[in-house]
């Protein structure tokens, strides 16, 4: 990262998501990268690069299970 306030700053974050079902297994575990913009302070632009068919799959095993939907 770099530059004065008013200059576009390039900022990139990478996080991980999990969610546990009601008895305690793990339905849902993914990563993410986010690169992005900031600019005065302020995020200006961001992409999240992550693997949606993984959170397709969690909705339908949650279903399956007869659960109330994970919240985050």
């Amino acid at each position: 990262m770099g530059g004065p306030p008013s200059d576009t700053i390039i900022v990139s974050i990478r996080t991980t998501d999990q969610a546990t079902a009601s008895e305690g297994e793990v339905v849902y575990h993914n990563r993410a990268a986010l690169p992005g913009k900031v600019r005065w302070g302020k995020i200006v632009f961001y992409e999240v690069y992550e693997d949606t068919q993984k959170g397709w799959n969690s909705t339908s095993i949650l279903r399956g299970k007869n659960s109330a939907p994970v919240r985050a």
